[in-house]
């Protein structure tokens, strides 16, 4: 298939699912439906919409920042064109959602959260196209560039963007963050902060880490054959200046004689016997240095970095974390799934919700295969407050 031809099947395609588009653009996200599946997977395979939350799609930032030229739209604060800018505009909408939470303005509400989950969404996608497009550059390994130069000056270009997306991810990872979105005068910001970002942050920072690895050995090889070429041309420069008689006649020095090889020559010995070979071998040992190793402290790939961390951290001694501890010694011994309002509610010293809020926070960072949960939230409350509210959560043990 031709150039020509891939952009009039993206036209067609556009045009098919105008209505499709429409309605996702000025709802936000649109669900899937038996009616719409293969309408949205093909538009997720060309890169028009994207996964959003509980089965939905949403359009791309591309596609998105293409509507809202056409139609003149206008956003709240400026949208960058990289992912520091966008990950600054973020939380440029947290402040703007907190302050209007904290004067009670109700009917900001809406608008603030709803900007600043797409700005969430957007952040996630701007990730994995740059790590898309690592890959693609490591599988490549800059075939399509021809000189050494030129491959190593693209080497150095993405060692540094790998570099600014670790800064990013160590942005979106800081404790500070993690206890913003945790209010719960936020609404729903919390939880979607721990889909889009908090659930993908371990897989990005290994990604990240192999990527910044394999361009750091590409640094090095690359610094070798420049120095290997340098030498080679410096040698066939002196022979096109001064001949091969001029090169006899300094293998020929006293001096040169040492790197001639015959055939049948064996390797140069040092004479330890000799006096005077022992004292300029103890004159090259007393001026080399010892070598201090390096103090390094390397950080879990993924974990949350702390901004003023104490030498000593107590551990989380809350009525939450008890209740948590009890609770799943509980579901230990159940075989079904358990409820864990319904267990809640039966203990005298245990806030429901703060302990719900608690658990959903737990099964988010902390369980491996281990547990399976079921998270069911209260549609009515989320209609009448525009919030997500836990209506409870299920837990069971896997066998």
């Amino acid at each position: 298939m031709n150039p020509k031809s891939d952009i009039r099947g993206l036209i067609n395609q556009l045009h098919r699912n105008a209505d499709l588009l429409e309605d996702a653009y000025f709802s936000g996200a649109i669900s899937q439906t038996d009616e719409n599946l293969a309408a949205l997977r093909s538009l997720h395979d060309a890169r028009i919409m994207a996964p959003h939350r509980n089965g939905q799609y949403r359009l791309t930032r591309r596609i998105r920042e293409f509507f809202d030229e056409h139609t003149q739209r206008q956003q709240r604060f400026a949208i960058g064109g990289n992912l520091t800018d966008e990950v600054e505009r973020m939380e440029q909408l947290l402040a703007s959602l907190e302050e209007a939470a904290n004067a009670g303005r109700i009917n900001e509400l809406d608008l603030a959260l709803d900007d600043l989950e797409m700005s969430l969404f957007d952040i996630r996608e701007m990730i994995e196209q740059e790590l898309l497009q690592f890959e693609q550059v490591m599988h490549t390994r800059f075939s399509n560039v021809k000189s050494n130069e030129e491959k190593r000056r693209q080497n150095d270009y993405y060692l540094k963007r790998a570099d600014r997306l670790k800064s990013v991810l160590e942005e979106l990872n800081r404790e500070s963050l993690h206890e913003r979105f945790s209010n719960r005068t936020l609404g729903g910001a919390g939880l979607t902060y721990n889909l889009a970002i908090v659930q993908q942050i371990s897989k990005w920072s290994a990604a990240q880490l192999a990527i910044s690895r394999v361009f750091t050995e590409y640094m090095f090889k690359f610094r070798h054959i420049a120095e290997a070429t340098a030498r080679m041309r410096a040698f066939r420069q002196y022979l096109k200046t001064h001949g091969t008689a001029r090169l006899e006649e300094a293998l020929e020095a006293p001096s040169a004689r040492m790197l001639r090889v015959t055939g049948d020559s064996s390797p140069l010995m040092l004479n330890l016997a000799d006096e005077g070979a022992r004292e300029r071998l103890a004159i090259v040992a007393s001026s080399l240095k010892a070598i201090k190793p390096k103090d390094v402290t390397m950080r879990a790939v993924g974990a949350r970095r702390k901004e003023a961390m104490p030498e000593e951290v107590e551990d989380d001694t809350s009525i939450e974390q008890q209740a948590l501890s009890v609770f799943l010694s509980v579901v230990d011994s159940h075989d079904d799934f358990l409820s864990a309002r319904q267990w809640a509610e039966g203990q005298e010293s245990v806030d429901v919700p703060r302990f719900l809020e608690h658990l959903l926070s737990w099964t988010t960072m902390e369980t491996s295969d281990e547990y399976e949960e079921n998270l069911i939230t209260d549609d009515l409350a989320f209609a009448a407050a525009a919030n997500v509210t836990i209506g409870d959560i299920e837990l069971c043990r896997i066998v």
